[in-house]
């Protein structure tokens, strides 16, 4: 009988403690759910923020540079940039052009760039997109030099 009793007692115990835990645990479930959640869409905007992107190099430009990184920010509000690391193997003042093209082919948008660019320097050139052309609109980006000029 005493057995039965200390059974009875553990069991009201563990139903009082089980009921109170059972709030706590909801909240902990809670708190570490909406931490993973945060931390999903942290990392999905992050992506968001930075994609790789199909980028086509022409002849003129395979002569005088290189490139290791092409992709664009993604940031529809303030128009959209491309960045691209150029190593130079030819140095000189450039224009750089490059043409997004839809999936047909056609061109949506143009951005150019002048600057120097000194012998074996390397790093981010930026290309501005206006606003008005989506970023899902091109599929591919087209880069080209245009005609040598003066800085």
């Amino acid at each position: 009988m005493r057995q039965m009793i200390v059974i009875s007692v553990i069991a009201a115990m563990i139903l009082t403690f089980g009921c109170g835990d059972e709030s706590v645990s909801k909240k902990a479930g809670k708190t570490v759910g909406n931490s993973l959640r945060e931390f999903g869409e942290g990392a999905g905007s992050a992506m968001a923020d930075k994609q790789n992107i199909s980028l086509v190099t022409s002849d003129a430009f395979d002569k005088a540079f290189e490139f290791t990184v092409a992709r664009s920010n993604g940031n529809f509000e303030s128009g959209n940039t491309i960045e691209i690391y150029i190593i130079t193997k030819v140095p000189g003042n450039y224009t750089l052009r490059l043409k997004a093209k839809n999936s047909y082919g056609n061109e949506v948008g143009r951005a150019t760039v002048s600057q120097e660019f000194k012998p074996d320097s390397a790093g981010y050139v930026n290309f501005e997109f206006p606003k008005e052309m989506g970023f899902d609109e091109a599929k591919i980006y087209q880069m080209d030099i245009a005609a040598p000029q003066a800085i």
